[in-house]
């Protein structure tokens, strides 16, 4: 079974993704920052995880738990209503900008 990681899981894109990795035979990993959102996402290929993607240590302790798993993709859809100048305010200068931090803990 092949595993993907959805960031931003709660609604829109994300929730969609999920649905449809989940119900082609992937095992999926949804984040979001409201697990009341995505609870009933649970299944047996689908598990929530409780991620602020703007937090550098819950991202760690993220990255701590699914760090050996074999990941086959990887979703980065959260982040994205946060607008320019929150970008700019909150990392734009040192590339941690939406789901960068993300992907430089996940992926090799």
């Amino acid at each position: 079974m092949k595993t993907a990681i959805v960031t931003g899981a709660s609604k829109g894109v994300g929730y969609a993704t999920v649905k449809l990795l989940s119900e082609n035979g992937y095992k999926v990993i949804a984040a979001s920052r409201d697990l009341s959102k995505v609870s009933n996402l649970v299944s047996d290929n689908v598990e929530v995880y409780s991620l602020d993607i703007t937090n550098s240590s819950e991202i760690k302790k993220f990255y701590e738990k699914y760090k050996d798993i074999t990941l086959d993709l990887l979703v980065n859809n959260a982040g994205g209503g946060a607008g320019l100048f929150s970008a700019i305010i909150g990392g734009w200068a040192n590339g941690d900008v939406g789901s960068q931090p993300v992907t430089k803990e996940v992926l090799p």
